[in-house]
């Protein structure tokens, strides 16, 4: 991943949507439509810590082109050292900034090629970029690889990936504990209900939860891949913060590592690595224990694609490739309610990483703050918001109710894309 020199968010983007289908009804040439189609997506850029000159230059070469730069009062009269920009406009407008950027001194040509790199980054963009993605991952049975399990990524068909709790305190009430033979038959039935990956863990991190060891955590997970690793047809993920624990499990079957800590656990990253796994790295602040002690943010989506891109910069530095990289906000880890809300609402602000964008809000206590519905009454709200993340821009809904996520999922798609 290319190393930023400006901190550069999606605020908002309004793609073009329908628009190439209703101009080719109107019957407009194909060049015509090239033309065109940039100037019907918009796009708002929050671009982070610029000086005056550079902010008052980008304003007006924005104004120039019609489109508009909101900068803080203290850069109009110079009292203000460092601060943010906001940009609004179209495509067209954004592409043709860039060009009058590259002819500027202080550091805007280099600002210019990253806002480029940023907008070829966006869902279906017009610009020749996209949020298609795809991965190769290793099964091994035995220790040996046995197979190769292929994930494609498209805006068209977002990734359902169902959980399987293999613990008895789980905070959605479904944990399994020791039945194995109910975890496996429940993996299959989630293959036949439309899930693309399945997730299975061993260690509560529901909040104020206390960590297990290893090998509590190593006995409640191994019967199960064991009995299902090498053959189950779909990836599995092992849902652990453990080095040990991932490298028995990726022995077995697990061909991804999904890491509530990102990477933080000592070895964790080269172990990845080694076994070339697929990983996800996502944002807690604090622990399990602790993470829903008053948590704080000033800028909550803001800290946390900060934070995120600075794993992802992590992990490739340790030689876990870009394309087996997951970013995971962490919805109800560390969040009060407001935090939760404006995650989802912001998910464009992760879309300047390039990763796929999964989010877990399935069953949260955020859900039942608002609906006041206990945890197993909270199939609708998370079936909701679910949905509402996926039009915002995730990639992969992490879910317990795999059925009904998939069923609506497929028809929110097939409504944007009209066609199935």
């Amino acid at each position: 991943m290319r190393r930023s020199n400006f901190p550069i968010y999606v605020v908002g983007y309004m793609p073009q949507g329908i628009l190439p289908q209703v101009m080719k009804e109107v019957g407009v040439h194909p060049r015509g439509m090239n033309i065109m189609l940039p100037k019907g997506a918009f796009v708002r850029l929050l671009i982070r810590d610029l000086d005056p000159r550079q902010a008052n230059i980008i304003k007006q070469s924005m104004l120039s082109l019609g489109g508009e730069a909101a900068v803080p009062m203290g850069f109009l009269d110079f009292t203000l050292e460092r601060g943010d920009v906001l940009l609004t406009g179209t495509l067209t407008q954004m592409a043709k900034l860039t060009d009058k950027l590259k002819l500027q001194p202080f550091g805007l040509k280099v600002l210019a090629e990253e806002i480029e790199e940023v907008l070829r980054g966006l869902p279906d963009s017009p610009l020749g970029g996209s949020r298609a993605f795809a991965m190769e991952l290793p099964r091994r049975s035995g220790g040996k690889i046995v197979k190769r399990l292929r994930l494609r990524i498209t805006r068209r068909r977002p990734l359902v990936m169902g959980v399987i709790n293999l613990t008895p305190d789980s905070f959605s009430g479904d944990g399994l504990g020791g039945m194995v033979d109910e975890a496996v038959s429940r993996a299959w039935t989630m293959r036949d209900h439309g899930a693309d990956i399945v997730d299975v863990g061993g260690e509560s991190s529901r909040p104020f939860s206390d960590p297990v060891t290893a090998e509590e955590e190593l006995k409640r997970v191994m019967p199960f891949f064991e009995t299902v690793g090498g053959s189950f047809p779909l990836p599995i993920s092992i849902d652990t913060y453990k080095p040990s624990v991932a490298e028995s499990t990726l022995k077995e079957g697990a061909s991804i590592v999904n890491d509530i800590y990102a990477l933080r656990s000592r070895g964790m990253a080269d172990l990845i690595s080694k076994y070339k796994a697929g990983c996800v790295v996502m944002h807690m602040q604090g622990t399990p224990k602790n993470m829903q002690v008053s948590p704080k943010y000033e800028r909550a989506a803001v800290e946390v694609a900060d934070f995120l891109k600075d794993r992802l910069n992590f992990a490739e530095k340790k030689g876990i490739k870009r394309e087996h990289l997951i970013v995971d906000p962490g919805i109800g880890f560390g969040k009060e309610l407001s935090h939760n809300l404006e995650l989802i609402n912001r998910i464009s602000y992760l879309f300047p990483l390039k990763a796929p964008i999964l989010m877990g809000p399935s069953r949260k206590s955020f859900i039942g703050r608002i609906t006041g519905r206990s945890v197993k009454r909270r199939v609708a709200g998370s079936i909701a918001a679910s949905v509402m993340a996926y039009l915002m821009g995730a990639d992969i809904l992490r879910v317990h109710d795999v059925k009904e996520t998939r069923d609506a999922l497929d028809v929110a798609s097939a409504i944007i894309h009209e066609g199935i």
